[in-house]
């Protein structure tokens, strides 16, 4: 079966920088990444994935209050839009003036 290289990196920002995000594929885990860090993935070539990013600390926000969110982010690769098997899947943080939310994922995609 052929495949798609997805080449994931987390990028520096001033939000979240000490908290590591999980990466699943299909609702699997496979990493956890800090900033800087970066992962390589084979996706299937044959039908979409999903890849969701989460920050584990925001579960633990989001239990201790009702008004708190977990922060986490999703989007789906198409095989139909990627060009020459290959695509990039950059991460980072953004500052949200929120006491229970103060941060927000950005998860940008390129094919």
């Amino acid at each position: 079966m052929e495949t798609i290289k997805a080449y994931i990196k987390r990028k520096a920002a001033l939000a979240g920088g000490a908290v590591p995000y999980n990466v699943y594929v299909n609702g699997e885990k496979t990493a956890s990444l800090m900033i800087g860090q970066s992962l390589t993935l084979n996706l299937p070539a044959d039908k979409p994935s999903e890849i969701k990013v989460d920050a584990p600390s925001s579960k633990l926000n989001a239990r201790l209050s009702k008004s708190a969110k977990v922060v986490e982010r999703a989007v789906t690769v198409i095989p139909q839009l990627v060009k020459n098997g290959r695509v990039d899947i950059n991460i980072h943080s953004v500052v949200k003036f929120s006491m229970w939310n103060p941060m927000e994922i950005v998860v940008d995609v390129q094919y």
